[in-house]
């Protein structure tokens, strides 16, 4: 058996599906999934922000993960791998919070974690069973899991060779806007211990309670899945304009990563002249990794894949 997995971009303010020569670092999903693919099978990793997606019937399965921001892009991908007589499933934030309308351009959602499910929703496609819906009856322990295959990475389409981690799961607190409580459960699974934290506009994600408020309040600007960027205003807030709201967020967005701040950032509290060399190259590499945000910045684009 042959698989795909694809991580889509999301798109432009134009329309248009976002591309980069090279992203910073490399995401974990797909060298996870990967790693839950039983021994014995091909499978292949794809990432839309840096690869080209050429739909074609060389692929058993395609496997398609997506948060809002991806889906549109994502059905556009299993529409043409559909085309070409490939079977496609999806998973990820938006397919498991809004399964039904996933559905409709796959042939198999994966809803909520995969740990449980992968590797039956895979046995039943060899013996031509293939369910429309798979979701594991329990949230996994986190105990156990496997190495994520990051031999499958191009890391020339990437700056920096970081090999991401995962360090828990799930959050009790269950905030109406966020989507993490729905997907990961409430309470938390831990691994060894790390944190990742990016800023961003408040927005209201499918499925969580904050979205269902803002729809029923009649504040939704929209259901333009391609939008819900975290970067661009999807509801009216009341007291900014939507188109205020942006603008403000992109001056701030520009004033923390400017170069003259993004130098006291990194340097501060350093004397440059005592600094070793390897200490030198790393303040540099973190002072020249701003400066790129900070273009992609000024251009009113993330400064992330």
């Amino acid at each position: 058996m042959k698989i795909l997995l694809v991580m889509p971009t999301q798109y432009t303010r134009d329309a248009v599906p976002f591309k980069q020569n090279r992203a910073f670092f490399t995401s974990l999903v797909l060298p996870y999934m990967a790693a839950l693919t039983p021994r014995g099978t091909d499978v292949e990793i794809r990432n839309d922000y840096v690869e080209e997606i050429q739909p074609s019937n060389q692929w058993d399965v395609v496997g398609i993960t997506a948060s809002t921001i991806h889906s549109v892009r994502g059905y556009e991908i299993a529409a043409g791998f559909r085309e070409k007589g490939v079977t496609v499933v999806m998973g990820g934030f938006h397919p498991t919070l809004m399964p039904d309308e996933a559905k409709e351009h796959c042939d198999a959602v994966v809803a909520g974690e995969a740990e449980y499910v992968w590797g039956a929703l895979l046995d039943d496609f060899r013996s031509g069973r293939l369910k429309p819906f798979y979701r594991a009856g329990r949230l996994h322990t986190l105990e156990g899991l496997p190495f994520p295959r990051f031999d499958l990475v191009p890391f020339r389409r990437y700056r920096y060779r970081a090999l991401p981690v995962q360090t828990s799961r799930g959050c009790p607190y269950n905030c109406e806007y966020c989507s993490v409580t729905q997907f990961y459960g409430g309470t938390y699974r831990f691994r060894p211990v790390g944190v990742f934290v990016n800023p961003y506009i408040l927005t209201p994600y499918p499925g969580t309670a904050l979205f269902r408020r803002i729809e029923r309040e009649g504040r939704l600007l929209h259901r333009d899945w391609r939008r819900f960027t975290a970067y661009q205003a999807v509801f009216n807030g009341g007291k900014l304009p939507p188109e205020k709201l942006e603008d403000q967020f992109w001056k701030l967005y520009a004033r923390l990563y400017s170069p003259w701040n993004s130098f006291v950032r990194v340097f501060r509290r350093t004397t440059i002249s005592l600094l070793s060399i390897r200490e030198w190259i790393f303040h540099t590499l973190m002072f020249y990794n701003a400066l790129i945000a900070w273009k992609y910045i000024r251009k009113k684009l993330p400064p992330y894949f």
